[in-house]
């Protein structure tokens, strides 16, 4: 079964590497860029919380702003990473593109007067 890529992945994937390439954000120095990787995390991803910790301990998710810089670069890396490696498997085909299914409780119906 191939899997599907939609449009808003592709945008989504496309908006990450762009601001990434755009702001020269270096993905392996945890103090480098700090302020570039949060802005990318709350603005760009719309994070609040990063996960740092398992369920059990209390404290699973933490504020963006108050994890160490390694957690913050390490969650950017993971996005950008994962952006890059779904646009090699859709051009290589391993992809498809999808239709979005829009849910009936989003679907605008217009009747004739």
């Amino acid at each position: 079964m191939t899997k599907t890529y939609t449009q808003r992945q592709q945008e989504k994937d496309a908006n990450v590497i762009n601001y990434i390439h755009k702001h020269e954000v270096n993905l392996m120095q945890p103090n480098h860029d700090i302020g570039y990787k949060i802005h990318f995390l709350k603005v760009g991803m719309k994070y609040k919380y990063l996960r740092v910790g398992s369920n059990s301990s209390g404290s699973a998710y933490i504020p963006v702003e108050d994890c160490i810089n390694g957690r913050i670069t390490a969650a950017v890396r993971s996005q950008y990473n994962g952006a890059i490696s779904r646009q090699k498997k859709y051009k290589a085909g391993k992809l498809e593109d999808a239709v979005e299914v829009i849910p009936m409780g989003q679907l605008e119906l217009k009747f004739k007067q």
